[in-house]
């Protein structure tokens, strides 16, 4: 009821339209179809008359059940909005419990390699030093034929780095 027109002078919205006037269509305590009926108004496209609490009726429980469609989808949007932040909760403590191990590994390899290191090098020590006995010129002295000018000699050969043929 956008094309309302006056075809009489008309009191309405409190005041006097005159004759020809536009007429709002949301008048309250204005009665649409009582006027039509008596031909004091008109739509200026022909349409039906009608009241607009009836039309407002159909159009709020319209919107009243587009309401309750749009709350429910919230409702909806919402839980789901909740289960995902929960997910992520949930998996920003798996990363950090994963980071904490990654670092708590990190540094028992590093005193791992500390200890490799530090065997490695008592291998080292232990490969150069001769692994005869420390008695053993006395006792090449002492074995029969030897003699002390040949000890000496015996035992440099035996403590000798290996040659590389």
């Amino acid at each position: 009821m956008k094309n309302l027109k006056t075809v009489t002078p008309v009191f309405a919205g409190g005041k006097w339209l005159p004759a020809g006037s536009p007429l709002p269509g949301d008048l309250s305590n204005f009665d649409y179809e009582k006027h039509a009926a008596r031909g004091l108004i008109e739509d200026t496209e022909g349409a039906e008359i009608r009241n607009p609490s009836a039309q407002m009726e159909a159009l709020e429980s319209l919107a009243d059940t587009e309401l309750d469609t749009l709350r429910q989808k919230l409702a909806e949007a919402q839980k789901e909005r909740d289960a995902f932040a929960a997910e992520k909760d949930r998996l920003i403590e798996s990363a950090q419990s994963l980071a904490a191990h990654v670092h708590t590994n990190e540094k028992a390899l590093a005193e791992l390699g500390t200890e490799r290191d530090a065997l490695t090098s008592q291998l080292a020590a232990a490969q150069a030093r001769p692994m005869l006995p420390e008695d053993a010129l006395a006792r090449l002295i002492d074995v029969k034929g030897v003699g002390e000018k040949l000890a000496p000699v015996i035992l440099d050969a035996l403590t000798a780095p290996a040659k590389a043929d």
